[in-house]
């Protein structure tokens, strides 16, 4: 994915397509299940000039808000409320709903990754040290 500078468009390919989007219009949700974690990946992104329309923390909360606030993307914890992420976007697909998901985990695992993107998830980040440890792990 492209990263611009503040103003410009990002391009994204899904299923083959390409659109462009403006940062200030792309609605996201933000869904972690620890407050602190929650608030500074929002704060980042409103930095970055993208619209943040919610934050959650637990489970009903997220789906909640993504029913009322219909956000175009939600970035979403592996594990909210002691629940797998899998069942939100489950119950989403079921309504019909358009809202993209991008999966972030803090624990790499490749069938859990593996699992979400034939499910639809978008894609998936993890925190750069964890990134640093699967590396690590890959070279001994």
């Amino acid at each position: 994915m492209n990263q611009p500078i503040n103003g410009q468009d990002a391009e994204r390919s899904t299923t083959g397509k390409n659109f462009s989007i403006r940062r200030k219009d792309f609605s996201i949700l933000v869904a972690q299940s620890e407050l602190f974690n929650c608030e500074v990946l929002s704060q980042l992104l409103k930095e970055q000039g993208y619209n943040v329309v919610g934050r959650a923390v637990e489970m009903e909360d997220t789906l909640q808000q993504i029913r009322v606030k219909r956000p175009e993307c939600v970035i979403l914890e592996s594990e909210i409320s002691g629940r797998r992420s899998f069942d939100i976007v489950e119950q989403m697909r079921e309504s019909n709903q358009r809202t993209k998901f991008i999966l972030y985990t803090s624990k790499p695992d490749l069938r859990l990754v593996a699992n979400a993107m034939q499910m639809g998830f978008l894609a998936f980040y993890m925190p750069v040290t964890a990134w640093r440890n699967y590396i690590s792990a890959f070279r001994r």
